[in-house]
């Protein structure tokens, strides 16, 4: 039989206390906080869901004024799943309480709502181009980054709008400027084709590389290889292959069969067959065919020690990881 705690005891006495009495009398100040003390959340995830539902009784009581911070960190450990709070995924959850929040003005809860929109995610949430611009359009107004750089991106593809290249590159613009590589990446792909803005390389080179020093691969591959070819900067084989090598260690699959082929090559750099089997050997992990058929040329022209030991060096590696949000790439804003 489990022991009576102090605090267990307590409550058994007031309980006891207040059926004697029939209540007439109310609880003493001490008695208020044992038992506030005994009723209190006791697990982070716990305190997280009273802060939320704290929340959520301030808005129905009509306070609009408050920040919502407890709402939307809990709608993001549902959308991603959080192991320290013992979350799995539930979109259905996040998106209620995004949707408490956007509705009531939070602009990265509209951000968000509007990605799931965008690609239909959740069992209560359709595919809608159309409805993930309307959210997009509401957080970018308030001047939110990652809103921005989406419907850059909705107006650049013509998703759920018109297409309007002008308006792609402004808000583009509006969030590159505060430093989202995306949109910094993209922007620079507009000024390289002269899409809604005028054709600039020099321009074009400026924005990709900014993305680039942000930690975006595919804005390290391009400007890897726009010093390969001279492309808005100066021709520079030594600085396109440091451009190769920081998108191939993000694990940028195309970056890492150019790092193969330029050891293969030993143009610029000493020619490393076990170096550029290393480098095939990753790209060919993730089914490139490419990289397979480059590797068994490069495999021809070298020992079966020197395979173990590549195949050795390509088991060691291991991407390193981007501060980026992992949700977001090349092609998907978020």
């Amino acid at each position: 039989m489990r022991p009576i705690t102090f605090p267990t005891a307590a409550l058994f006495a007031f309980a006891l206390l207040f059926a004697v009495v029939g209540c007439q009398e109310p609880p003493t100040e001490q008695e208020k906080k044992l038992l506030a003390l005994h009723e209190a959340p006791k697990t982070d995830l716990e305190k997280l869901k009273a802060a939320a539902a704290e929340e959520g009784k301030k808005l129905n009581a009509g306070d609009t004024n408050i920040a919502l911070t407890a709402t939307v960190e809990l709608a993001t450990a549902y959308e991603k799943g959080d192991e320290e709070l013992g979350l799995e995924v539930d979109f259905y959850r996040a998106a209620v309480l995004y949707k408490r929040a956007a509705t009531n003005g939070h602009a990265r809860a509209q951000n968000r709502i509007g990605v799931m929109f965008e690609i239909g995610q959740g069992l209560n949430i359709v595919r809608n181009y159309a409805k993930a611009v309307e959210w997009y359009t509401m957080s970018a107004k308030q001047g939110y980054r990652n809103a921005e750089a989406n419907l850059g991106f909705m107006y650049e593809s013509g998703r759920g709008i018109d297409q309007d290249h002008v308006k792609a590159a402004e808000w583009y613009r509006k969030a590159a400027e505060k430093g989202e590589p995306f949109s910094q990446f993209h922007l620079g792909l507009l000024y390289e084709q002269g899409r809604g803005v005028p054709q600039n390389l020099g321009e074009a080179a400026r924005w990709i590389e900014r993305a680039a020093e942000n930690g975006l691969s595919a804005a390290q591959f391009k400007m890897a290889t726009m010093y390969k070819e001279g492309q808005g900067v100066e021709k520079d084989a030594i600085t396109a292959m440091r451009w190769y090598e920081r998108a191939a260690r993000q694990g940028h699959n195309m970056a890492q069969i150019q790092m193969a082929l330029i050891y293969f090559a030993g143009k610029d750099v000493t020619k490393d067959h076990v170096e550029a089997y290393k480098w095939l050997n990753i790209a060919a992990a993730e089914d490139d065919r490419d990289a397979k058929r480059y590797r068994r040329l490069v495999a021809d022209e070298m020992t079966a020690e020197q395979i173990d030991f590549a195949q050795k060096r390509a088991s060691e590696f291991s991407p390193e990881i981007s501060e980026l949000d992992p949700a977001r790439d090349a092609d998907m804003p978020r």
